[in-house]
């Protein structure tokens, strides 16, 4: 809409305006309408802008001057804005013809944009050209805690960049940063209120080009002004160069805490199982007693673990999603976000075995920085292919169906570019087991204002526990719950079948249940919201509601290490559903659910969750039956696990002894059974291993570092691991003395913790050996295998 000088761009939450007497042709104002009908300016006039400065010191930008051609127009749910043509303007207004603009903005509904740029410059502009710099001034007002990431432009990727941990995320406000050679490919802010809806705005740029095309002559920074303002650079030329020509592509995600979600959290089972790539008739049986609504297929699920939609065994993967789809539970498969058959024809295979508008996808490698083309002609700096990632995820949106499950998952490299079109992000396994350190730190990581969450639960034996649940509840998250043996003796070896690992989940997966069969629900909750619920740091909030405002459950969690009564008044007028007496849903030690009128109050139990349901009376039958469920008895399967389990529990407590016992380790040789690429085997087995030994104050002390053909007090080069091959041998009795020790193997990657994918070898005098293997349910950190020995 243009008006008095001005064009007014309104997406669902945005409003963006551009100056179109003097301006630049970027936009002049970014502000986002939160709850509430609160507007948070984040760009101010003039604070966006491309500069381009000569050798005598004169600086231009781009400029709108009388008869410049700008077009306003729609395609399809995008709106557009180009200016063609644009000529140079100094700070005094002056005209410069010599150099020609062009900008293509292009704006989507869901707070995304992009913009394609280009200058030509005429030779007879004297000088050389010496900085090309895109700015931003980012501002966040009136937030109380404001935590940032960047992530380094790459021209090529592989399992060793993705699986690393230590990129830069969780920043906070202040710690300024600056790439000398080369450029940020994106920065990302999460602002957050104590008692108040967050946000999220991320800004990233595509090229690496500079003007002269060498790609050393960029430059990155991000320095903060103020406590709650930062300015963003991105200098595409370091030296003075005679190029006469640029071009480069970037844009933003702004996302104020979203309120809408197409689906309930569901109760979810995730299949990882190099071993026997699919449950056995037993096996089937009891996950489908467990009545999930989600069974999520890993990688083993096809031949090919890298790309397309070839099953392992087609016959068997139908008949499977048959039966599943029989009991009405959904069907959701692997793949990766870099795939062939993703890009070539967004998963068209997927008609072949799975239901539109009701099946799914859990996408791997789900993340733009997959999307890396190298250097070429156009883009000499090489490329980030942002706006391809955001219209491949909106492609394979229409292939799964608006109904459909959509899950995504990008390890360490977050972007919300293209969350929108997912179920749920899902966080968990690139954060080096952070989601459980606090309320502020598990919204950041688990992005909870940008997208509905689900969390990856397979890789750390915290993510199972008691501890996780308020998260999970406060955050309406639910758990991707593992079944089967991804790697032996290791934090990804789970039971085959439920009633194990998922007993701590029970209850809120219950809870849940309750709104099962409703779509396109309102949620409230303490980071996106204000004035609804009673504020307490130590109590989580979580509210749904009906499409039709008829029905709402709202669910409570207590993060404290002690007992609550904490209050269950909304401050919500105007729902249907308010007019229903609140029926409150407490459990017992044993996950029965109990429910009695609300009384306005609720004790919750440390760690504990609750609920109150809002119904018409004639539903509340259907509902209480969901909740007063009992849960299927334990399978034979899952008996003999826990049998397992009691044999090395018993390894622990009646540890091997002898006058001389002799440790080796070994990594079983499960992995190399799926079809994983090399560099990835090559940067999973690429880890360092330190045996250590109990002190009487209970600390740890080193022994040696575990090689693969000797052991050393320091860590050396002899360290890499081959599956099925056993570690040099280690003489205990030589390293401590008589009696009993308590011993642990930490394993490292990159310097990091990292998963345990050995098993400990222990071989007495008269040659008896004992196997200690990686439980979760007797190992509380995946990076440590812990066993006793008495000699």
């Amino acid at each position: 809409m243009k008006t008095n000088g001005a064009l007014a761009i309104e997406t669902e939450e945005l409003l963006i305006l551009f100056n179109l007497n003097g301006g630049t042709g970027f936009p002049d104002r970014i502000a986002v309408r939160e709850f509430g009908e609160k507007t948070t300016c984040l760009l101010a006039p003039g604070s966006n802008t491309l500069e381009v400065e000569f050798e005598d010191g004169t600086i231009l930008t781009p400029g709108i001057f009388p008869g410049c051609d700008i077009q306003h127009y729609r395609q399809e749910d995008a709106e557009y804005v180009e200016f063609t043509g644009l000529p140079g303007m100094d700070a005094y207004g002056k005209r410069y013809d010599q150099i020609r603009f062009s900008l293509k903005h292009e704006f989507r509904p869901d707070g995304t944009a992009f913009t394609t740029a280009f200058f030509l410059l005429n030779r007879s502009l004297v000088g050389k050209i010496t900085r090309c710099e895109l700015k931003y001034e980012v501002a966040f007002p009136g937030f109380d805690e404001l935590r940032w990431s960047f992530f380094p432009q790459y021209t090529e990727i592989d399992a060793s960049i993705i699986q690393a941990l230590n990129h830069s995320r969780h920043l906070p406000a202040g710690d300024s940063r600056s790439l000398e050679k080369g450029l940020f490919a994106m920065t990302g802010f999460y602002a957050r209120r104590n008692a108040g809806p967050s946000l999220y705005a991320e800004f990233f740029v595509e090229g690496g080009n500079s003007v002269s095309g060498k790609r050393e002559e960029n430059a990155s920074s991000l320095r903060w002004t103020t406590p709650e303002t930062a300015r963003i650079s991105w200098n595409f030329q370091t030296v003075p160069t005679d190029g006469f020509y640029w071009r480069n592509q970037w844009g933003w995600v702004i996302r104020p805490a979203g309120r809408k979600r197409v689906h309930p959290p569901f109760t979810m089972y995730h299949l990882q199982d190099n071993i026997h790539r699919y449950p056995d008739i037993t096996e089937t049986e009891a996950i489908i007693a467990a009545k999930p609504d989600v069974v999520v297929f890993h990688e083993s699920w096809r031949l090919d673990a890298q790309n397309g939609g070839v099953p392992f065994d087609a016959k068997i993967f139908r008949r499977l999603v048959k039966h599943f789809h029989r009991h009405g539970i959904r069907v959701a498969v692997y793949i990766r976000g870099n795939e062939i058959s993703v890009h070539e024809d967004a998963c068209r295979w997927f008609h072949q075995y799975l239901r539109r508008d009701f099946d799914g996808l859990y996408m791997d490698y789900g993340g733009p920085f997959c999307e890396i083309v190298k250097p070429d002609e156009a883009f000499p700096g090489g490329r980030t292919l942002f706006r391809e990632h955001y219209l491949k995820l909106r492609r394979l949106r229409e292939t799964i169906g608006p109904d459909g499950i959509f899950y995504s998952h990008t390890g360490p490299f977050y972007s919300a570019l293209g969350m929108n079109f997912m179920d749920g992000y899902t966080s968990g396994e690139g954060e080096c087991g952070l989601l459980i350190r606090g309320r502020s730190i598990h919204e950041y990581y688990s992005m909870a204002a940008v997208a509905p969450g689900t969390l990856w639960s397979a890789a750390f034996p915290e993510y199972s526990s008691a501890k996780i649940i308020p998260f999970l509840a406060a955050a309406g998250q639910y758990p991707h719950s593992p079944l089967g043996t991804a790697a032996q003796s290791s934090s990804l070896a789970h039971p085959q079948v439920p009633g194990i690992n998922d007993l701590n989940f029970r209850p809120l997966w219950k809870l849940w249940s309750t709104f099962r069969y409703e779509k396109n629900i309102l949620y409230l909750s303490d980071f996106n919201s204000s004035g609804v619920f009673t504020p307490d740091p130590e109590t989580g909030h979580y509210l749904m509601i009906s499409e039709d405002g008829r029905k709402a459950i709202q669910i409570l969690a207590n993060f404290s290490g002690s007992a609550k009564d904490i209050s269950t008044g909304l401050n919500l007028p105007g729902y249907e559903f308010s007019a229903h007496p609140g029926k409150a849903i407490g459990f017992d030690p044993e996950r029965n659910a109990v429910i009695s009128d609300d009384s306005g109050t609720i004790r919750l139990d440390p760690l504990g969750i609750a609920g109150v349901l809002y119904c018409p009376e004639e539903d509340r039958k259907d509902l209480a039956a969901r909740l007063l469920e009992a849960e299927p008895p334990l399978s034979e399967p899952g008996r003999k696990w826990l049998s397992a389990v009691g044999s090395q529990k018993r390894l622990r407590t009646h540890p091997p002894a002898g006058k001389k016992l002799f440790l080796q380790v070994l990594i079983p040789e499960t992995l190399e059974r799926a079809s994983y690429e090399k560099s990835l085997l090559d940067d999973l087995f690429d880890i360092r291993l330190e045996l250590l030994k109990q002190e009487k104050d209970s600390s740890y002390s080193t022994l040696c570092w575990i090689g693969r053909t000797s052991y050393t007090k320091e860590c050396t080069d002899d360290y890499r691991r081959e599956p099925g091959v056993p570690s040099a041998k280690i003489p205990l009795h030589e390293l401590l003395g008589p009696g009993l020790h308590h011993l642990r193997i930490t394993s490292f990657h990159q310097g990091e913790p990292f998963y345990s994918f050995v098993k400990a070898l222990i071989t007495d005098e008269n040659g008896k050996t004992s196997e200690i293997l990686f439980y979760n349910d007797l190992e509380p950190d995946r990076a440590n295998l812990n066993f006793s020995v008495r000699l």
